[in-house]
């Protein structure tokens, strides 16, 4: 079984021989991720070969990694906390900040601690990353990223849309999934919603784009899996009803063509399948049952941003 510290190599190659290559990783997204959600469209299309990550399996291990072409034991930034000795202290290398809030400002610069080339200033074809908008200009990145262009985005539907615009390498690095399990663990709940929604909405081009709803949440709508999903950005919570009317997380589905998202028995939006969205606070079960038998246009989901 190969390691991931071969990754950059193979990259390299591949890229030498295409006018386009894209690269995606999605942070967290190990193996026992790829067998939980083995059953899913997207996977089964792939040709899913194992790697062997290295120790420790951190995001800073495998991100200078593959940002630099080096394995672990050679860049040694190993955690997302290390001893730096031209600090003489410890150190957060990925935000490129001292161990503790409240410490004075580190005096490094980058490049003292991120050992460079970069794999893009090296690389033979043109870079672009595309990466979160929140982490795509830190200092860490200034030194990672030197060599390609950086093109920020702020939800994975955007990003994945990105991927293929540009000649030569384009990597894309998404951590929500990552940053959920931090939050809530990685066997919980809003584990698997997020990764479910970064698979289907953000990997799969046959979905649709998105509409901010008036309460602040997200509806997403599934071309190609049959499903409208909701994402509440304020708790990281997804829901959805699919094609046939399962339920879920107190969703009301009314047939095939629209859902009702209620609270208390009142009726909040109305989301047509594949339609604009009206809100109708305030609405009785009695107009909910009138509005659903009006039906739906079958429009596209409008275009708006998450986050």
């Amino acid at each position: 079984m190969r390691s991931f510290a071969d990754l950059p190599a193979q990259i390299a190659a591949l890229a030498r021989g295409r006018e386009r290559l894209g690269v995606v990783l999605l942070d967290a997204f190990g193996w026992s991720f790829v067998e939980r959600h083995a059953g899913h469209p997207f996977l089964q299309r792939l040709e899913i070969e194992p790697l062997d990550s290295q120790f420790p399996s951190t995001t800073t291990a495998h991100l200078t990694t593959l940002y630099t072409g080096l394995p672990v034991e050679e860049h040694g930034l190993y955690e997302w906390r290390v001893y730096e000795p031209l600090a003489a202290d410890v150190i957060r290398p990925l935000p490129f900040l001292p161990a503790r809030d409240g410490d004075p400002p580190l005096t490094l610069a980058p490049r003292d601690v991120f050992p460079g080339p970069s794999v893009f200033e090296r690389s033979e074809v043109p870079c672009t990353v595309l990466q979160p908008a929140a982490i795509a200009g830190t200092q860490y990145a200034s030194a990672a990223f030197a060599g390609a262009t950086v093109v920020p985005f702020e939800t994975i539907e955007e990003g994945a849309r990105l991927l293929g615009t540009f000649p030569g390498l384009t990597y894309l690095y998404w951590d929500r999934i990552d940053a959920v399990g931090h939050k809530h663990g990685p066997s919980s709940a809003n584990q698997n919603e997020t990764t479910e929604y970064t698979i289907n909405d953000g990997t799969d081009a046959r979905l649709g784009p998105t509409t901010r709803l008036p309460d602040g949440r997200i509806a997403f709508g599934g071309l190609a899996n049959g499903r409208v999903y909701l994402f509440d950005p304020a708790n990281e919570s997804l829901v959805y009803v699919d094609g046939i009317g399962t339920l879920k997380d107190g969703m009301t589905a009314r047939g095939e063509s629209e859902i009702w998202v209620s609270e208390m028995g009142t009726v909040l939006d109305r989301i047509d399948w594949n339609g604009a969205v009206a809100a109708d606070a305030g609405t009785d079960s009695a107009s909910a049952d009138a509005a659903v038998d009006a039906g739906s246009d079958g429009g596209p989901v409008a275009d708006a941003g998450q986050d």
